[in-house]
């Protein structure tokens, strides 16, 4: 029997309670193996970013496949595994190497030249969706107030006022 390790990631503790969980992706990988007649031998999932290359499970899935002991990797889609593309080249070269073979639950991974191109595009697509996605919630968080006054303390503490699409009314008139 063919053995496979399983590769679930998220981002975020926010993601795995809105829905894109490690408990959603598991089930559907492991669904694959089964309809593929794979042998889910070994599970990693964790939280952590997509643009970082030295994750603890993703560390423990490379080691597996540089120690030649999984045939195939399984992962609920390619920007699981990675979202920088360089990081990516890296992991499936690492894959190629060892005669390992990546396929996902959501889209086929193509082998050939113009596919391992066309995945690099993709790959940087997902790097610049998640760094604006950093660059977002970075802004979320300052204008969403702190409870426990930390920006008061350290004298960041600022309050923005604007009022868009409408003019204030005094007793003389529209000013």
């Amino acid at each position: 029997m063919t053995s496979a390790a399983v590769y679930c990631r998220v981002s975020t503790d926010s993601q795995e309670r809105e829905g894109t969980s490690l408990k959603t992706q598991l089930e559907h990988c492991l669904k694959y193996c089964h309809d593929k007649g794979y042998d889910a031998t070994y599970q990693f999932s964790e939280t952590y970013s997509g643009l970082s290359l030295e994750r603890t499970e993703l560390d423990n899935l490379r080691e597996l496949i540089r120690n030649e002991r999984v045939d195939i990797v399984v992962c609920y889609s390619l920007d699981r595994l990675s979202r920088d593309p360089g990081h990516g080249v890296i992991i499936t070269q690492e894959m190629e190497k060892h005669n390992v073979k990546l396929e996902t639950v959501t889209e086929d991974v193509d082998n050939s030249e113009l596919g391992k191109l066309i995945s690099y595009i993709r790959g940087y697509a997902s790097k610049v969706e998640a760094q604006r996605y950093a660059s977002a919630q970075c802004a979320v968080n300052w204008l969403v107030p702190r409870k426990d006054g930390y920006r008061a303390e350290v004298g960041l503490l600022f309050t923005v006022m604007i009022t868009l699409g409408y003019h204030k009314r005094t007793a003389a008139g529209v000013s």
